[in-house]
């Protein structure tokens, strides 16, 4: 587990909007979609990520509870293109641009709670995690 990963993991809020007997929202996961890592961030990753973190403040200021998620997608064929037309590892290039993406967000002042990444160990494990409890529910044929 990456140090602060397990801390952060213990203090998420169930993966689900509740409410307060006055309709108020009590908790909240918010979350960008996770962005692709075979390019640098634009005005089209940094829109819904600015609207996210508004949400996510906007929840806690009127005392929810609240996990906001962003992240990278670091798998994929355009990513090994990428990285070979660039003479690089696929992961160098997926470390790179996901350092371009969190400085981004540090220059906007983003809030996030969680950074994802789908090559870290943990994303790894909660992936098996999930494949193995579908193939036990025969889920998958």
């Amino acid at each position: 587990v990456e140090e602060g990963e397990a801390a952060a993991e213990s203090k998420r809020p169930p993966l689900q909007l509740k409410r307060d007997a006055q309709g108020k929202i009590s908790s909240l996961m918010v979350t960008t979609p996770l962005f692709y890592a075979n390019g640098s961030p634009h005005i089209g990753s940094a829109y819904p990520t600015i609207c996210s973190d508004v949400m996510a403040r906007f929840a806690k200021l009127r005392g929810a509870e609240v996990h906001f998620v962003t992240g990278m997608d670091e798998h994929g064929e355009k990513i090994a293109k990428t990285a070979e037309g660039r003479k690089t590892s696929p992961q160098e290039l997926v470390d790179e641009i996901a350092g371009e993406f969190q400085g981004l967000w540090e220059k906007l002042d983003i809030r996030h709670d969680h950074f994802a990444r789908t090559t870290s160990e943990v994303h790894k494990k909660l992936v098996y995690e999930m494949w193995q409890r579908c193939q036990d529910k025969g889920d998958i044929y």
